[in-house]
């Protein structure tokens, strides 16, 4: 019921009705920004439990889903989101003898730079991530 209402005045509300329908989920997303980055909430969906390659590979599919809708939004101040990292948080509740267990898993998927505009700042750097294995 809450994230209902939260859902309903959140300025990502419809990317949430989006990524739901995109991928059948049966709870809307919650979405904000939080810590400079964008923040994709899901709840309920039994997602901490499957492996972790399964859980990565999921998130990966909502950040791909979640760029291009943030960058066709209306407004300058949201759009600058799909060029910045993206966190993915996965948060499951089991009823457990007498009580309830929340578990809880985060992915941050970072946005591609420039690699050449970093070494150009620090060719140093950029040698020894070549020289790296």
């Amino acid at each position: 019921m809450i994230d209902t209402l939260l859902g309903m005045f959140s300025p990502y509300a419809a990317m949430s009705r989006e990524l739901q329908s995109l991928f059948k989920l049966d709870r809307a997303p919650v979405c904000r920004a939080e810590h400079g980055r964008l923040e994709i909430l899901i709840r309920g969906a039994g997602v901490t439990d499957d492996a972790l390659e399964q859980r990565i590979a999921f998130a990966r599919r909502l950040t791909e889903a979640a760029r291009p809708l943030l960058r066709t939004h209306s407004k300058r101040k949201r759009r600058r989101y799909a060029e910045r990292a993206i966190a993915v948080v996965f948060e499951d509740e089991k009823v457990v003898g007498e009580g309830i267990a929340t578990s809880r898993f985060m992915y941050v998927a970072s946005h591609d730079h420039d690699t050449n505009r970093d070494a150009s700042r620090n060719p140093a750097r950029s040698a020894l991530d070549a020289a790296w294995p």
